[in-house]
Formats: structure tokens, C-alpha cells, sequence
């Protein structure tokens, strides 16, 4: 009878502290650390882990600040949940929303002055897709895109120029401030030629950017007249309204830029068709191969 009372003791205090145990953990009824939000911890939409890590949201205290500390091997958290709404085509990438605490961080890293080596990593690590801040669209004009435009014109970090053109290229197909930024970094003599190639990659609002890049194929620099034309030839079709420039650049221009423009012509195609009288009659009197190439390749491209 006395081993049974004792076996019966045991079972008891085992299950009670079992009981315990399960309701103080942070885990996920959202009463401590806040796995669903009501805790915060993450910032108010859930864990950034989806879970619960040894006593804690992975990045959450349970005070309502997204500094972390809750649990064993906590981390700050970058991300928050969201839910879109069902059948939605960028689902997968509107669930990961950035803090924007976290994505202030990383712009006060960047504009620092700490090595190159981590503004580079801050750098590359800054988001950019609008899908990533549907709960708080404002992160985009109010922190990426100055602190992007800072670096393209040289004010901070001048090694991350080419990145910074590039991200920023990349918004302008959908935020109009990153066009005002390119559009300054066309306008800035050591940010210029950098610009101009990387719009050509994305090919953000063409009526306003193709016209820059256009006045840009008269520049005294033969760096500058080859990156409008390389700018120009991205965008293809869209670049119709610099044809006349490009022609006129392929009449009068002795290096590397006339090569450039013809290209640009052959990737602009049946819209550039005012260029062909010109064109042919440079390739009756061509003598170098690579530029007769490329007269012919043009001419083909534009007569379909």
C-alpha cells in the first residue's frame, strides 16, 4: 500500500510541473512572449521564426519591442508575418514583412562610419521589393530611397555607387521618388555614367529617363556617350524618342560610342526605321569588321 501511494505522489508532481511548465513557456497561446501577437515581441504580427525557441519567440521579449532576448540563442527579428489575401500571385513574398526598425539599422549602417565591409553587407542586405513592405509602405520613400541616393552621389560609402544605382533602378519601376533619384545621379558628373548603365537594366519610367539618356549621347566624355548608349539600348522599344539622337551619334562619332548607338538602333528596332538611310550608307563605306557587323545586324533587326 505504501509503494502504491508513493508511485501514486510521483505521477502526480510529474504531471503538475508538466502542466506548469506548458503554461509559462513563451509557446504560442500569445499570454507571455507572444507567438500570436498579443505579447508583441515581433512587433505585434507573430514570431519572425514562426515559433517558439526555448522559453521564448525567437526574437521577442514579450515588452513589446522587437530588440529581442526572449529565449535561448534569441535573435534579433528582422521580419514579421503577413497574411495575403488568398489566391494572390506574390503571396510567398508578401508573408515576410521588414521591421522598420530593422531596416533603419541597416541604413544607419550604411551611412556610417564604420569599414566598407559592413556598409557593403548593410548595403546589399537593404530590401528594395514593395512586396516586402505592404503593412508599411512608407519605409521606401521615407528611409531606402534617401539613404540609396546619398550613396550614389558620393556623399557616403562611393564604392557602393554601382549597387546603389542599381537598387534604386529597380524601385523606380513602381516608386516615383527613385526616378527623382536616378534622374540626380544622371545630372552628377561622377555618378553619371553608372546611372545610365544600370537604368538600361530595369528600364524605369522610359518618358522620363530615355530623354536624359539621350542628351547624355552629346556629352564631351566618350564614357558618359557609351553608357547612354548602353542605357538606351536596354530599354529597347521603349527608346524610340532618341533615335534622332542615336543616328546623329553614329554619323560624327569616331570611337567606341558609334559602335554603341548602332547597337542601341538594332535593339530599338522597327521603331527606329528614320535611322536606315543612315545606317546603309555607312555600311557601303564601313571598313572595320566589327562595325560592318553591326551596321548589318541593325539594318536586319530594324527592317522586320
Amino acid at each position: 500500500m505504501r509503494w502504491f501511494v508513493m508511485i501514486f505522489l510521483i505521477a502526480a508532481l510529474t504531471a503538475c510541473d508538466q502542466n506548469a511548465d506548458d503554461d509559462n513557456r513563451s509557446g504560442c497561446d500569445g499570454n507571455v512572449s507572444g507567438c500570436d501577437g498579443n505579447a508583441s515581441g515581433c512587433d505585434g504580427d507573430g514570431c519572425s521564426g514562426g515559433g517558439c525557441a526555448g522559453g521564448g519567440c525567437s526574437g521577442g521579449s514579450g515588452d513589446g519591442k522587437d530588440t529581442g532576448g526572449g529565449g535561448s540563442g534569441a535573435t534579433t527579428p528582422t521580419k514579421r508575418k503577413y497574411a495575403p489575401p488568398p489566391g494572390d500571385p506574390m503571396a510567398n513574398m508578401k508573408m515576410l514583412q521588414y521591421l522598420r526598425s530593422h531596416v533603419q539599422k541597416l541604413v544607419d549602417t550604411m551611412l556610417g562610419g564604420g569599414d566598407d565591409k559592413a556598409r557593403g553587407m548593410a548595403l546589399m542586405s537593404l530590401p528594395i521589393h514593395v512586396n516586402h513592405f505592404v503593412k508599411d509602405p512608407g519605409q521606401l520613400p521615407e528611409l531606402v530611397i534617401p539613404a540609396l541616393r546619398k550613396v550614389l552621389a558620393g556623399d557616403v560609402f562611393p564604392k557602393g555607387r554601382g549597387s546603389a544605382a542599381l537598387k534604386l533602378a529597380s524601385i523606380a519601376r513602381v516608386v516615383p521618388e527613385a526616378v527623382d533619384a536616378l534622374l540626380a545621379g544622371l545630372d552628377h558628373p561622377d555618378a553619371r555614367d553608372i546611372t545610365a548603365g544600370m537604368v538600361g537594366q530595369t528600364k524605369p519610367a522610359p518618358d522620363r529617363i530615355v530623354p536624359k539618356l539621350a542628351e547624355l549621347l552629346s556629352n564631351e566624355s566618350q564614357g558618359t556617350r557609351v553608357a547612354a548608349a548602353m542605357g538606351l539600348a536596354g530599354y529597347g522599344p521603349a527608346a524610340e524618342a532618341a533615335v534622332p539622337a542615336l543616328t546623329k551619334l553614329t554619323e560624327n562619332d569616331k570611337t567606341q560610342a558609334r559602335w554603341r548607338a548602332v547597337l542601341a538602333l538594332g535593339r530599338i528596332g522597327p521603331a527606329a526605321r528614320s535611322a536606315l538611310p543612315s545606317l546603309k550608307k555607312q555600311l557601303a563605306t564601313a571598313t572595320r569588321g566589327n562595325m560592318k557587323h553591326a551596321l548589318q545586324k541593325a539594318i536586319t533587326s530594324i527592317s522586320k
